[in-house]
């Protein structure tokens, strides 16, 4: 994968209230919120909701949302996950029929998404395995910063870190990993078609 194969992108530009003819998102999602929210989703997942939220908010040109809108595209979420392959899995709306790929989040993007807390752990856990395949292996104690540039961070913080080590305790857990001597690679006997979500 190279640098130019993880970019993040946008689902939603442009104006919205054209789209559908009507001015306020309110009554639009009200309507039929699932193509907004899908239309996000096939580019985005994994997403966190309230990402999701800022994504279509910014859509049409809000600033901020209420609850109002808040709960109008949580319901179309939920909606949208019963007629699609998009499913909630560790606080992050993800579809299952693809694989999650680690997008780089540099200073073109929003501050949101260069949050801890807005990077799904799927992503994570394929990023620890693109830098461990790219290295045949990696010292555990360098990995997380490794993995943070991956995403374009310029340096770990604790956040970050905690969230890396998080997933590499899950990937040795699972057996995907194994550690030799502070060095951790992808174990001989893990499948490397198993799905990391």
């Amino acid at each position: 994968m190279s640098n130019s194969d993880h970019k993040l992108p946008f689902a939603l530009r442009g104006d919205l209230a054209g789209e559908m003819g009507f001015h306020e998102p309110a009554r639009c999602l009200r309507k039929d919120g699932t193509p907004y929210v899908t239309r996000v989703l096939e580019v985005e997942a994994p997403i966190h909701l309230d990402e999701l939220v800022l994504r279509i908010r910014s859509g049409w040109g809000y600033e901020r949302a209420g609850n109002r809108i808040h709960d109008l595209v949580a319901k179309a979420m939920r909606l949208t996950i019963g007629r699609t392959p998009f499913k909630i899995e560790e606080g992050f709306i993800v579809n299952s029929g693809k694989p999650a790929i680690p997008r780089k989040r540099d200073e073109s993007h929003p501050p949101s998404l260069r949050k801890p807390e807005y990077i799904a752990p799927q992503e994570v856990r394929v990023a620890i395995l693109v830098v461990i395949e790219r290295h045949l292996g990696a010292q555990k104690d360098e990995l997380a910063s490794a993995v943070a540039r991956l995403f374009g961070f310029k340096a770990t913080s604790q956040q970050i870190r905690a969230l890396i080590d998080a997933q590499i305790k899950r990937l040795l857990k699972a057996g995907i990993l194994k550690e030799a001597d502070g060095v951790l690679r992808r174990a001989a006997t893990a499948n490397p078609d198993t799905q990391l979500s």
